[in-house]
């Protein structure tokens, strides 16, 4: 029989989720105060959570609540969870099931320690689990955690019954805040939303470039009067030889030599032959696959990749209805991602240039600046940003 009190570290003293499992009863009700939610948390506890009467959810403040929003799709150590690519499927079935069974609170001031309780209103059962551990993977010990948890878990005791006391005062005082259930909810739609083509499009780009927005700015630093900017010259240099140019404008020095070469196929070659020494986009990388798992076009030929995501993406203003409910079919509505989770694993292994073992669960992390066979180890060095599916005979079909 267990102790009624013990410890919980999600390491050799029991985790969170394994306690929430095994005590999760029909028609109980579940209070949670948590500064952060993931929805890789409620997806483990999604069959517990289904048999739930009530959840309340109270929010510590935040000084902005971006972080809460952000950490919904989960935080660098769910990247194998992520990239399983049934997000959109999750936050569908999970704002669901807020909407019917959950309210949510935010407090004006911060509290220092998490809770989980429980409690069955016929048997007068209460569960309660109070410490460091927020409602995450890490914090409920789905996944291992980089920190060092500690939480107390009373069980039908005193103290489990004085904490419900203590969060019913919390909430009285909360704000009952509509809007903050509406800012979620509007999150989890932007997560589950088709995105269309040309979203997919600026999104790749912006993620790809984002490092670069803003370093040079080419017409704050020529001046319009020296007319070089429309000279014929100029206007045949391609964006990143402007910017290597740009510096030595208005220089003291007497002379300034300039040398510029215009590439030709061999030299593009060249390039694509030592681009697996240097790759100018790391840690970004662009492969496109055939649904037969075949590599059509390499990381290397990135700029075939944006040419053809840019054509097939540009005009895509809309959601195809058509499509999307033709890979709804072939998905089950996002729940079977197999497939594009088989060529995602063939599209790693065109950057690591073996096989994975390991299985296409084993997933993601950013990359490094170098490229060569040693570089990577597998899929768990990757993390997918976004993709875009070519559904044969009919428009495409995005997501984030």
């Amino acid at each position: 029989m267990k102790q009624s009190t013990g410890i919980l570290d999600n390491k050799s003293l029991g985790n969170v989720i394994s306690e929430l499992k095994d005590n999760i009863s029909a028609g109980c009700n579940l209070s949670v105060i948590s500064a952060l939610f993931s929805l890789y948390a409620y997806d483990e506890l999604k069959k517990e959570l289904s048999k739930v009467s009530k959840f309340q959810l109270l929010v510590s403040s935040h000084s902005d609540r971006e972080e809460f929003i952000k950490n919904l799709s989960g935080n660098h150590l769910d990247r194998r969870l992520r990239n399983r690519l049934n997000v959109t499927q999750i936050a569908r079935e999970c704002s669901k099931w807020l909407k019917q069974k959950c309210e949510v609170r935010e407090l004006q001031s911060s509290v220092h320690q998490n809770l989980i309780h429980l409690s069955n209103i016929d048997s007068d059962e209460h569960l309660a689990i109070m410490g460091s551990s927020c409602f995450t993977t890490d914090g409920l010990g789905i996944v291992p955690s980089e920190s060092h948890h500690i939480n107390t878990c009373f069980r039908n005791s005193d103290e489990a019954h004085s904490l419900i006391k203590w969060f019913d005062k919390l909430w009285a005082s909360g704000k009952n805040s509509h809007d903050f259930e509406a800012i979620l909810q509007e999150a989890l739609s932007l997560i589950y939303t088709d995105k269309t083509p040309q979203q997919i499009y600026f999104l790749t780009l912006f993620n790809i470039f984002r490092d670069f927005i803003g370093e040079l700015d080419e017409d704050k630093i020529i001046k319009s009067q020296t007319g070089i900017k429309s000279t014929q010259v100029w206007q045949k240099l391609y964006k990143f030889q402007r910017d290597g140019r740009v510096d030595r404008l208005d220089s003291k020095n007497e002379k300034i030599q300039l040398v510029n070469f215009w590439p030709n196929m061999e030299l593009d070659e060249y390039i694509q032959s030592v681009s697996d020494a240097t790759y100018a986009l790391s840690p970004y990388y662009l492969v496109y696959v055939k649904n037969d798992g075949s590599v059509l076009l390499q990381f290397t030929q990135t700029k075939k990749i944006l040419d053809l995501l840019k054509k097939m993406s540009i005009h895509g203003k809309s959601v195809d209805s058509s499509a999307t409910a033709r890979f709804s079919e072939m998905t089950r509505d996002g729940s079977d991602m197999s497939q594009y989770r088989n060529l995602l694993s063939k599209a790693v292994q065109a950057l690591t240039g073996a096989a994975e073992e390991r299985g296409v669960q084993s997933l993601f992390s950013p990359g490094g600046t170098v490229i060569n066979k040693n570089s990577f180890k597998g899929m768990d060095d990757f993390e997918v940003v976004s993709y875009l599916i070519l559904l044969e005979g009919e428009t495409t079909n995005g997501h984030e």
